[in-house]
């Protein structure tokens, strides 16, 4: 089984649900920068990605010796791991399994409890869930960390397409606190591999950039990432799109038996009488498994897509609960 979404390779003509992209694809502008400076391809990338963490501490509104560019969340994860070298994480399941990864990848344990735990990390919004800590949550859980010398891993991969604040706005007062963030979500830009994490202890974030591969994140990337933050009405078009598309996407869900967690992101978490991701598999849909989330095989996680691959969606699982006398 996966342990995670996005792998179509070798499947054929799949319509792919398992990965939380935007629908509404790649900018414009970030599209025609790239094509614009595709020469610039053939040189090394800026090891420093100083354009690009300019725009970051513009768009963040954070000094530019908080930011850690990487190639991805995920390259994140691993250099937290190998900086601060856990010997337990306390992560609470249903999470993201990227996190446990890390850990585990550097020597460590992964327990659901805080005892004894020198990391925690937590997804806000939770992936698969969707449903988003409030901040006063999110300082509960920063005292908790803070009142055993433990660090915050504080995923907002997917915050963009919710309207909730983030809480780069707590760096400042808690210096344990990391906050890793993506861009490839929201400008659909996957394959380039593009996130930053934003510390206050600038010393960790010195050490979280030095402890990665030398030129981890690309031209194409650093490229990208500058011409995303520049676009003013992105995130919000895309916000308004989603929650529509959202809405309708769970409102079919329940029609066919299913049971869904209101969640706020531009994913939905459900759970099926059956196992659902084979039979939509055979009929070219792929959904996101759940089992590497802690959860057993009746919960699937799907993306939120247009309004003709939701419709399309749908049908299939009615097809499949029909069939089954549902």
């Amino acid at each position: 089984m996966m342990q995670h979404g996005g792998d179509t390779f070798g499947l054929g003509a799949v319509v792919d649900f398992s990965v939380n992209l935007n629908p509404l694809g790649m900018p414009t502008g970030v599209a025609e920068a790239l094509r614009a400076q595709v020469d610039a391809f053939a040189a090394y990338p800026d090891p420093q990605c100083r354009a690009l963490v300019a725009a970051i501490a513009a768009f963040a509104g954070v000094p530019a010796a908080w930011i850690v560019p990487t190639a991805g969340a995920s390259d994140l994860f691993v250099r937290i791991g190998m900086a601060l070298k856990p010997r337990r994480a306390c992560i609470v399941p249903p999470e993201f399994s990227g996190y446990a990864h890390a850990v585990r990848l550097c020597g460590g344990t992964v327990s659901a409890q805080m005892a004894g735990a020198q990391i925690r990390f937590v997804s806000r919004p939770n992936n698969p869930a969707g449903m988003v800590m409030t901040l006063d949550e999110v300082g509960a859980c920063l005292d908790e960390c803070e009142r055993q010398g433990a660090h915050l891993v504080l995923d907002e991969a997917f915050l963009d397409f919710t309207d909730a604040p983030s809480a780069v706005a707590l760096c400042a007062a808690h210096p344990r606190l990391i906050v890793a963030r993506s861009l490839t979500k929201m400008y659909a830009i996957a394959g380039l591999r593009l996130g930053y994490g934003i510390c206050a202890d600038t010393e960790l974030g010195a050490r979280l950039r030095a402890g990665g591969a030398e030129w981890a994140v690309s031209t194409p990337a650093q490229l990208a990432g500058v011409a995303a933050l520049a676009d003013t009405t992105w995130v919000a078009r895309t916000r308004a799109f989603v929650a529509e598309q959202r809405a309708r996407l769970a409102a079919g869900l329940a029609r066919c038996g299913m049971e869904h967690i209101s969640g706020e992101a531009n994913f939905l978490l459900f759970r099926s009488p059956l196992p659902l991701f084979a039979p939509l598999l055979q009929r070219g849909f792929l959904v996101r498994a759940c089992e590497s989330f802690g959860l057993d095989s009746r919960w699937c996680r799907v993306a939120v897509r247009t309004e003709q691959d939701n419709a399309a969606l749908l049908a299939a699982i009615h097809d499949v609960m029909r069939k089954h006398g549902m």
